[in-house]
């Protein structure tokens, strides 16, 4: 089974939007976050799942991109999905 016919692509959306819906300042909910994001990163990074990752939207896709590229209101900066204090 592959990762879009199982659901795993949109679980881990999932969890992803719901982590930056809270805006918590948590540092659990924001490690949660960033190891889900590290996870969709390698996955979508790695040339041998390429064709079984059909079904990720380009809503998901272009959300992701500006997850990663900045999060003004949260008091962080992110760079390349690394985060540090301004």
């Amino acid at each position: 089974m592959d990762l879009v016919s199982s659901g795993a692509i949109n679980a881990f959306m999932k969890v992803l939007h719901s982590c930056v819906s809270l805006r918590s300042t948590d540092e659990g909910v924001l490690q949660i976050g960033l190891e889900y994001l590290q996870m969709i990163s390698a996955i979508v990074s790695d040339p041998a799942v390429h064709p079984i990752l059909t079904g990720v939207s380009k809503q998901d896709a272009e959300w992701l991109l500006s997850f990663v590229m900045a999060r003004p209101d949260s008091g962080m900066l992110a760079i390349r999905g690394c985060h540090a204090d301004p």
